[in-house]
């Protein structure tokens, strides 16, 4: 694969639709870290209380370079204490900048280090500094290095709840390139480059077609950033063959499955960053019956969504345009996109109207 297609290749712009997705994608991140931070997490099975751990080892009161010290420690209880109070100092967003190279070294070893709750806290902390940190400090933060030593860990683990973990801080500092700099299709290659050299996708597939909803819902979101990259990176995608589960979440219930939601947004990035042939590609896997479904959701965006990605098969694929025309009138999605030209949001509509305009009047 030549990495300089990955890092140059430039991506169609998607207008309005960054400061939406930007919004919808922060207010993500807090929700995420919110739930996390409140939570008890679950190694093996065991509920580990960490507040409790720190008042019986006296740790509460330590100051930020004994934290960093026990961090630092070859004895693995204290090093996960260490760990531990530097992801809840994170999470409460409290200043630490002048230390913040050092800490992002020992969070990056400890990813490495042979204990399951360590290898947790050190990609729950990184997950945190991701959702607190504007995208310029992100990209200075998580270099390359950073970027590898996650996906190793996720490449290598055979705990789920580690494999989750780590799922979750890769797709943060994907996003946080993506979406958080209000610039979706070009975002920085770099660490999507990344991503794909060192395997990650290779293992994404176990994601989104196992029982775990919150792991399906990762992975599609992980995949809905990297499709709005370079037309290399859809082209991994579509090897990875990680299309057809995407497909396979579209025919969810879009009202109570929240996969289903980023596997819209995945699926709608294809047309508007790929090439003609990669439409030609979803065609081939019969998108648009699945795809038009979610036409019916509650949720503005996703209609929105759908209506854009149906809106850019269209003007993708003129060679084959009414074939896709007749799969529109067939699985009755014409009657919808003349519903939501009436009766749609401003946005919604004006897809819908383009749609119905240029390819359905008489």
């Amino acid at each position: 694969m030549d990495e300089s297609m990955l890092f140059n290749e430039d991506c169609t712009n998607l207008e309005d639709d960054e400061n939406v997705m930007a919004s919808h994608f922060h207010k993500r991140f807090l929700r995420k870290k919110q739930k996390l931070n409140n939570g008890q997490l679950v190694i093996a099975g065991e509920p580990l209380d960490f507040g409790e751990i720190a008042k019986t080892h006296g740790l509460a009161n330590l100051s930020l370079t004994d934290k960093i010290n026990n961090a630092k420690s070859t004895d693995l209880t204290e090093k996960l204490q260490g760990i531990v109070h530097i992801r809840n100092l994170v999470s409460a967003n409290i200043k630490i900048e002048n230390d913040m190279d050092e800490i992002m070294s020992i969070l990056t070893e400890s990813l490495d280090a042979q204990n399951l709750e360590i290898q947790y806290e050190s990609s729950w902390a990184l997950m945190n500094i991701v959702a607190n940190k504007k995208s310029e400090q992100i990209q200075a933060l998580f270099t390359p290095k950073v970027i590898i030593a996650l996906i190793k860990l996720f490449d290598s683990t055979s705990d789920v709840n580690v494999a989750n973990q780590v799922l979750l801080a890769i797709g943060n500092v994907i996003a946080a390139s993506l979406h958080l700099l209000a610039n979706i299709a070009c975002g920085n290659d770099e660490l999507t480059y990344s991503i794909i050299k060192y395997g990650t996708l290779e293992h994404l597939g176990e994601f989104l077609t196992g029982s775990n909803k919150e792991f399906k819902r990762e992975a599609a979101w992980m995949l809905s950033n990297i499709l709005a990259g370079t037309k290399k990176q859809i082209d991994a995608v579509f090897k990875a063959g990680l299309v057809e589960p995407l497909i396979e979440l579209l025919k969810s219930d879009v009202e109570k499955i929240q996969e289903c939601e980023k596997a819209v947004w995945a699926i709608t990035n294809i047309p508007l960053c790929g090439a003609k042939h990669h439409v030609f590609q979803l065609l081939d896997m019969d998108i648009i019956p699945p795809f038009c479904q979610c036409l019916t959701a509650s949720r503005p965006y996703i209609i929105e969504s759908t209506l854009e990605g149906i809106k850019m098969i269209l003007e993708q694929c003129q060679e084959r345009k009414e074939e896709v025309r007749q799969k529109l009138i067939k699985c009755g999605a014409v009657e919808n996109i003349k519903r939501l030209e009436k009766e749609g949001n401003k946005r919604a509509q004006e897809h819908a109207r383009k749609i119905i305009s240029e390819y359905f009047t008489n």
